[in-house]
């Protein structure tokens, strides 16, 4: 399975890579996030996960995830989509 986030969508995948029961062979993302976005305009946004804050810094350490190879990307995969291809080309075709 290859998994691949773009901004919130980024934000939970990363969380998944880590959590997640089924194998999840290779993994891209462009984004990082704290869980508190306390900048959004709104009260609440859909990334604001207060229980998750305190564990921000160690989510957004990709070394720490284990068996997933991960490939961090500019946000909107900017200049990238071709690296992506291999990428996962690389990672999925065992």
């Amino acid at each position: 399975l290859g998994l691949i986030g773009h901004s919130g969508g980024s934000s939970t995948g990363n969380l998944v890579v880590r959590v997640t029961p089924y194998p999840v062979a290779a993994y891209v993302s462009d984004y990082q996030i704290d869980y508190a976005k306390l900048d959004a305009p709104e009260p609440y946004h859909c990334e604001t996960i207060p229980r998750i804050y305190p564990y921000h810094v160690a989510i957004n350490n990709f070394a720490t995830v284990q068996g997933v190879p991960i490939y961090s990307v500019p946000y909107g995969y900017t200049g990238v989509s071709q690296n992506i291809l291999n990428f996962f080309a690389k990672n999925l075709n065992h």
